[in-house]
């Protein structure tokens, strides 16, 4: 009787700091388990939805830019500092268009050919219950960068000279220009140039050295030049390739040309007008009608 009494407590013992241990560590299982899904995410429940006029999105003068957000956010925030930081700065107005949206509006058009970051930090705005972003959200538009708008021969000199006009969207230094300039000829061989005129502008000239392509009597080509492939075709036009590499930028800010710009220039020597200037004679004029 003694024996298995003595025998029974030791086990019933064993059985009970099992079952605690069983119960303690369920509970800190349970713990862990509502503190990663309740505890620490908890605070910061609020985050951007969506953001206008997109990532990286290519924008106008004065674009329309808001953020929206997943939950009402309380419009004054902490020591009324602005909701979100802009790089390089703009001035400009933060204004809620609702509870939900927010939006910057430019008081002046932005800079151009510039990309414009923003950052709105993760504890800066705050829900009427207290709710933050996690983490600080991040965006970023860009002005339109450097785009050539045209290419074309504009005068030829000496007979086989030509001048190409190179146009663009914004002032372009006409040494950073022939930095980035290639020219082929019919022949499909290297064409030389130099600047025809060095003054800053949206548009730029350039002098090849002699290209004797063609004909200009009768316009056939020079058997010399023909095409590698033996084409032959009086009827057709010489050409050049112009090509303008990528990396090219403009005088009004640093996003240049994103992809190197290619285009086919046909050669000719027919007389064209490529300006005109009107004076009007004063009234001492003594032989004005």
């Amino acid at each position: 009787m003694n024996a298995s009494t003595s025998t029974g407590k030791p086990a019933g013992r064993r059985r009970f700091w099992i079952t605690l241990a069983c119960i303690l560590i369920a509970n800190v299982a349970g713990w862990f388990v509502w503190h990663s899904a309740f505890g620490t995410r908890r605070g910061d429940l609020l985050r951007v939805e969506s953001f206008l006029p997109g990532e990286n999105a290519i924008v106008s003068a004065r674009p329309a830019i808001s953020w929206r957000f997943n939950l009402d956010v309380a419009k004054e925030s902490p020591g009324n500092e602005p909701p979100g930081v802009i790089t390089p700065a703009v001035s400009g107005k933060w204004v809620w268009i609702d509870s939900r949206t927010l939006s910057f509006e430019p008081e002046a058009d932005l800079p151009r050919a510039t990309k414009i970051s923003f950052r709105i930090p993760a504890m800066r705005l705050r829900t009427a219950d207290g709710f933050v972003m996690g983490t600080a959200y991040e965006s970023a538009i860009r002005t339109q960068p450097l785009r050539v708008t045209g290419v074309r021969q504009v005068a030829w000199e000496n007979g086989d000279q030509f001048v190409i006009e190179l146009k663009f969207n914004d002032r372009v230094l006409p040494a950073d220009a022939l930095a980035k300039l290639s020219i082929t000829g019919p022949d499909h061989r290297p064409v030389k140039c130099r600047l025809h005129g060095e003054a800053a502008g949206n548009t730029v000239r350039v002098l090849t050295d002699p290209i004797p392509a063609a004909n200009r009597t009768t316009g056939e080509i020079d058997p010399a030049s023909a095409a590698p492939d033996g084409a032959t075709d009086q009827n057709r036009e010489p050409r050049i390739t112009v090509k303008i590499a990528g990396g090219l930028a403009g005088t009004s800010g640093p996003l240049g040309l994103e992809e190197a710009f290619v285009q086919e220039v046909p050669l000719g020597w027919v007389l064209t007008a490529t300006g005109i200037h009107a004076e009007s004679p004063t009234r001492e004029c003594r032989h004005c009608p």
